[in-house]
């Protein structure tokens, strides 16, 4: 058998294992698969985005705080860890230097569906985080907003722990979603200031 042939037949091999695995512990996703950074295109604001990002949350807001530095860094944003909010500065301007506030976040799940024995079949988990960026002056550049994801899941109700390690699974892909949704929202933040101080130059 050819080389080329016998790696194929290993990753095959290798998946089959990893979906049984899951199965046994009470894992059936429904919905959106795993996350495809370049297919969200995350990484495409690597060579547009100029400003630095000065992150700053309360304590409370530290786990979330944590994981959007990964994603920021990975996405080749300068990332200030503040976590309290520093004093007022007037000398830093919009285009180079944004404020991103975490003000709070929530974590819902409800039962999206029954058995014919009435016990929950299905689950959909949502994770929410609000936020505002503002002008390291003070000045409002994208009010509060919450954004959200969400996903519907199944599970084995005869396997409890596997259920609460699936719970786990999702909640950490959802939020990756929001911080893709975010890093999206930064870029999209910046182009509009850019272009806006470009137009005010040329008038």
């Amino acid at each position: 058998m050819q080389k080329g042939s016998m790696q194929g037949l290993r990753l095959l091999t290798l998946s089959a294992a990893l979906i049984t695995t899951l199965a046994s512990c009470g894992f059936h996703l429904r919905g959106s698969p795993a996350l495809d950074h370049e297919a969200h295109g995350v990484h495409n604001t690597r060579s547009h985005f100029t400003a630095s990002v000065q992150l700053v949350y309360p304590n409370r807001e530290r786990a979330w705080a944590t994981q959007l530095i990964k994603q920021l860094e990975r996405a080749r944003i300068t990332v200030i860890d503040q976590h309290d909010a520093p004093p007022l500065n007037s000398d830093l301007n919009s285009n180079n230097r944004l404020m991103l506030e975490l003000i709070s976040s929530t974590q819902n799940r409800r039962i999206a569906s029954y058995t014919s024995r009435a016990k929950a079949a299905e689950y959909t988990l949502t994770e929410r985080l609000t936020y505002q960026i503002t002008h390291p002056n003070g000045r409002e550049v994208v009010p509060t907003t919450t954004l959200s994801s969400e996903r519907v899941y199944q599970f084995n109700v005869n396997n409890i722990s596997g259920k609460d390690q699936e719970a786990h699974l999702i909640s950490r892909e959802l939020k990756e979603n929001i911080g893709e949704q975010l890093i999206r929202h930064l870029f999209n933040t910046t182009q509009r200031l850019t272009t806006g101080e470009q137009s005010s130059t040329e008038n």
